[in-house]
């Protein structure tokens, strides 16, 4: 339908505009491995011991952190984000909103019921 629960804020920070377009209007399915090339992840685990293995050794490591700095880090990475994040969701909402009242929109949606 639409961009939502803050994929239109994310997905271009993270990988983007031209990608997150890409993604957002083919709208297919992507493996791990696409994932990573990406850098929508950052590894890849082979099963789920590798993976708590992996989360213990993160947070060991920042846990270790020196806690003011941990903290002034947060407060600027978060910012004005929160904000913009906060103003990009409320406008997905609406957009969807007026797409869901759409026949076409209802049409597909049925479709895939």
């Amino acid at each position: 339908i639409s961009p939502d629960l803050g994929a239109s804020y994310f997905l271009p920070r993270i990988i983007g505009y031209e990608q997150t377009m890409n993604l957002l209007l083919e709208g297919k399915l992507f493996t791990s491995e696409e994932a990573l090339r990406l850098g929508l992840i950052q590894e890849i685990c082979e099963n789920k011991q590798e993976l708590q293995e992996r989360v213990k050794n993160y947070l060991k490591a920042v846990s270790e952190g020196y806690v003011p700095a941990i903290a002034a880090t947060k407060k600027l990475l978060k910012g004005k984000a929160a904000e913009e994040l906060k103003q990009q969701l409320e406008q997905e909402t609406e957009e969807l909103v007026a797409l869901f009242k759409q026949t076409e929109i209802k049409k597909r949606l049925e479709a895939l019921v």
